[in-house]
């Protein structure tokens, strides 16, 4: 943490000279502010509390001070920003890319569908598209093209019995595993101590990760403050997220399309694609981290405020993390976030 922090979490720099006096790197937190073609777009920090809880004032009223600080946050030749690839071998033009996330959103916008069957409707687009042919489409033709796709996918999940279906294979250990990277906390200040302190450190990191890895027992503590609960717990039932739940899930997932908040410069320079994959693999993070809350708490369904805390443990490294941009990493959440391994975990947290 932050040595400028006090006792109640919140900046001592701030309170006393107000956000003019922090460093800039501090300053533009909880926005993210990012290049895309002619215009910046704005993403969030989720692991912020007023951010996840949807606390503050609207996001409109801080238009003035965000102006402010693109100048100083981007570069100045800010439409010469190339896009990021939209897969490998394929690029498109920031507006075509626009269109795409589009038509992600209006799927997470479909109040007529559950939570759990809009993210499964994303993930089909997802694998629809990474096998579609893109290069001829501009657009009213990509536009008429998308909206063929969310009708046909919004209809097809309507009728979706959402059966679960157990993962199988190398999906379990490496998805525990990944839950457990994505809950640690990495800090500078943990780096340091004497080599005996170092060496007790990585003893007890390698023994967090077999325990994920065999999944019996209880969950390893990766962090301080999560509660305890059985591996086998985590897998029943909870049902699919109510209303509150499903619109702290949603808020963030059209936040971070509608800012490019996961790909490119904001997520390790990753495709569009990959990017699109690995946000969507959030969602059954937060539901595992969400679970472990309600059990914790001895509470048989998951409620918006264990949602909540179980973003801002999984949106903290995302994007964040040097240990998310390392290649065996990379190669985990590419194959989680593989069309049939993400549609599995998706319905299995999710319901």
């Amino acid at each position: 943490a932050c040595i400028f922090l006090d006792q109640n979490n919140t900046c001592r720099i701030h309170a006393r000279f107000g956000p003019e006096g922090k460093p800039f790197a501090c300053r533009p937190y909880p926005f993210v502010l990012l290049p895309a073609g002619k215009q910046a777009r704005v993403s969030l920090r989720f692991d912020c509390p007023s951010v996840a809880g949807n606390q503050g004032r609207p996001l409109p009223e801080h238009r003035t001070e965000i102006q402010a600080l693109l100048a100083r946050a981007l570069p100045p030749r800010l439409a010469e920003a190339e896009p990021p690839a939209f897969r490998p071998g394929l690029h498109l033009d920031w507006q075509a890319l626009a269109r795409i996330a589009g038509a992600f959103d209006r799927l997470l916008a479909t109040e007529t569908l559950d939570i759990t069957r809009r993210m499964l409707a994303c993930a089909d687009l997802a694998g629809l598209l990474a096998r579609a042919t893109l290069a001829d489409l501009e657009g009213p033709k990509l536009d008429d093209f998308l909206g063929v796709l969310v009708r046909a996918l919004t209809a097809g999940v309507a009728v979706n019995p959402l059966q679960r279906r157990q993962p199988v294979g190398m999906v379990p250990p490496l998805f525990r595993q990944a839950a457990g990277l994505y809950g640690r906390l990495d800090r500078l200040i943990d780096q340091g101590g004497s080599a005996g302190q170092r060496l007790a450190r990585l003893g007890r990191r390698l023994g967090h990760s077999l325990r994920l890895l065999g999944g019996r027992g209880t969950v390893p503590p990766v962090r301080e403050g999560l509660p305890s609960a059985r591996f086998a717990d985590l897998e029943c039932p909870f049902g699919i997220p109510g209303p509150e739940a499903a619109a702290v899930l949603t808020r963030y997932y059209r936040v971070k399309l509608d800012g490019f908040g996961f790909c490119g410069r904001a997520v390790y320079g990753w495709s569009f694609l990959e990017g699109v994959g690995a946000l969507l693999l959030t969602f059954p993070l937060i539901l595992w981290y969400a679970r472990l809350f309600a059990l914790g708490a001895g509470r048989p369904a998951l409620d918006a405020e264990m949602v909540q805390r179980a973003v801002r443990v999984v949106d903290r490294p995302h994007g964040n993390t040097v240990a998310l941009a390392l290649p065996h990493e990379r190669i985990r959440l590419r194959f989680l976030a593989e069309h049939e391994n993400l549609s599995t975990l998706i319905v299995w947290y999710g319901t």
